[in-house]
């Protein structure tokens, strides 16, 4: 019984990504943009609404919303609108 515990524990552990290998969540939220999946766009901007208005310094301070409607992802795009919306 005690090896099947450590097993577990040791494995549980493990599962856990460490800090640094986590991708900062404007690198993230850039990301599912690229990709184009809504589903994960929105489920960062729920989790970090303050990453909405992200800009960019290395990308001609653009924000989320601008890669978004370079890219033609509309969908993203009217999400991003109506998070900012009052």
């Amino acid at each position: 019984m005690y090896v099947l515990i450590v097993i577990i524990k040791s494995s549980l552990g493990s599962a856990r990504r460490s800090d640094k290998h986590r991708i900062d969540v404007p690198r993230r939220l850039r990301r599912a943009i690229l990709l184009n999946d809504l589903a994960l766009v929105k489920r960062i901007v729920r989790n970090n609404p303050t990453y909405l208005r992200n800009p960019d310094f290395e990308d001609k301070s653009n924000t989320s919303l601008h890669i978004a409607a370079k890219q033609g992802f509309t969908r993203i795009v009217v999400r991003h609108i109506a998070e900012v919306q009052p």
